[in-house]
């Protein structure tokens, strides 16, 4: 009896670990593949971050009206970030930029001053542009407003593109996830369908019944869900030399901790859910279509 009482044991923990694994593998790779999607979402940002609107002031402004432009370009919803160029600045860059000297050809700076204004990424649509650039076109002692239209609306174009596609493939996958899991589950209870079947028999109660069952499956979630993170955490850690910006691209606006918190929730509610079908299917089932 001792040795078929630790068959038996053995055999559990055979069928946890197996099961373990499977939902492990399963949310590792659905976390990979959200994490590449918040991957090309960070990069799609800092492209937008490089999208700039310049603010050219009227020449001769005084200083004293070009630190009031600035701060009302500062406080305006949209804005991201404020640089002031002044002429000398604006010489010096075009110098730079095209190895002549100005000043030797020029009894003046052909420059005027500038902001450069770089907007929120939500703000970057070509639309959106436009209305930006009128409204700081109406204030005073703005001369002129220069944007590309062309590289907003494209950046927009191909990032749309990008996340429609892993939309479409990140849903896909979280359905073929959820399917693996519940047939994972499914194959655990299957395996003790007639333990089921005698706690029915002794008068136990449905919800009596499925207590265990779902208190043990939600616990292996939560270990399956702690080794997913474990796993690609220790991923993000490896890129780290070769190519930081990923972790810093992760970590920069908490994406990174949302993903933790997914994959555990995924791991608890997929866990709960499935047992709680597999378990009643049995529950519902005859002693004879038990073999």
């Amino acid at each position: 009896m001792a040795k078929a009482k630790h068959t038996k044991s053995r055999g559990n923990l055979v069928m946890n670990i197996s099961t373990v694994v499977g939902i492990t593998l399963v949310l590792t790779t659905v976390g990979l593949m959200a994490m590449l999607f918040l991957l090309a979402r960070g990069i799609g940002n800092e492209f937008k971050d490089g999208l700039m609107v310049q603010v050219m002031l009227d020449d001769g402004l005084k200083d004293a009206d070009a630190q009031l432009i600035r701060k009302e370009l500062d406080v305006k919803h949209y804005t991201r970030t404020v640089e002031y160029i002044s002429k000398e600045e604006a010489l010096r860059m075009e110098t730079e930029r095209l190895g002549e000297d100005f000043m030797n050809i020029l009894d003046e700076i052909p420059f005027p001053a500038s902001f450069d204004v770089r907007v929120l990424p939500e703000y970057t649509h070509p639309d959106s542009v436009e209305w930006i650039a009128g409204e700081m076109q109406a204030m005073q002692g703005v001369d002129q407003v220069i944007y590309h239209a062309e590289k907003f609306g494209k950046v927009n174009e191909n990032m749309g593109k990008i996340s429609l596609g892993l939309g479409i493939l990140m849903v896909l996958l979280l359905f073929i996830a959820v399917a693996l899991i519940n047939n994972t589950i499914r194959l655990s209870v299957f395996a003790r369908r007639f333990i089921i079947k005698s706690m029915q028999l002794v008068g136990a109660t449905n919800s009596f019944i499925r207590g265990p069952f779902i208190r043990q499956m939600v616990w292996l979630g939560v270990v399956s869900a702690c080794i997913a993170v474990g796993l690609i955490s220790g991923l993000l850690y490896a890129l780290r030399h070769d190519f930081p910006e990923v972790p810093e691209l992760l970590l920069a606006d908490q994406s990174f901790l949302i993903l933790v918190g997914l994959i555990v929730l995924m791991g608890i509610l997929i866990s709960w859910l499935s047992t709680y079908l597999a378990v009643s299917r049995f529950i519902r089932r005859s002693q004879d279509r038990l073999y």
